[in-house]
């Protein structure tokens, strides 16, 4: 964790009303411990947990009663429809899109690695195909490069909305 966390998380469970002033002391205790050459991490053990500081300022901690059953059940089922009608479907043509998105990458590479051999079997220039070739692979690249912060993002995606799944099931 590092400054600008710490005093963040701070800043989320202090009251609203005095939450400047306490993160402005904060900040110059950083301040103070930079100048006499300790690093943040130093700093932030020597200062402790924020949620322990927070609870000094009036911090509660909220309770995370459930739900009742009969509202946990209609939630599923709600859940269950909505799943069933929409939520299928949309995930459904992500995907499609995803898997369409890496065959553009994957022939792009063909694509370049074919254009490529043909300088030596074609009566094309050489210096056209070649170019061609490295320009067809170069545009591989990228898009790759794109695709693989899209997957990242989509298994991102695709887990919180598993994980809000489990959240309403469990009455959160």
């Amino acid at each position: 964790m590092n400054k600008e966390q710490y005093l963040m998380k701070l800043k989320k469970m202090l009251p609203e009303y005095e939450s400047q002033e306490i993160i402005n002391d904060f900040e110059e205790h950083f301040k103070v411990g930079l100048e006499d050459g300790k690093t943040e991490e130093e700093i932030i053990d020597s200062l402790g947990n924020p949620i322990d500081i927070a609870k000094e300022y009036g911090y509660v901690e909220k309770d995370k009663s459930q739900l009742p059953v009969g509202n946990r059940v209609i939630a599923l089922i709600g859940l269950i429809f909505f799943d069933l009608l929409i939520g299928i479907a949309i995930i459904g043509s992500l995907i499609a899109v995803w898997a369409s998105l890496w065959a553009t990458v994957v022939s792009l590479v063909v694509s370049g690695i074919a254009v490529l051999i043909g300088m030596f079997i074609s009566p094309v220039p050489w210096y056209i195909l070649f170019f061609g070739g490295v320009s067809i692979l170069a545009l591989s690249v990228v898009l790759g490069i794109g695709m693989i912060y899209v997957t990242k993002y989509a298994f991102k995606g695709l887990v919180w909305y598993g994980k809000l799944h489990g959240r309403i099931a469990a009455g959160e």
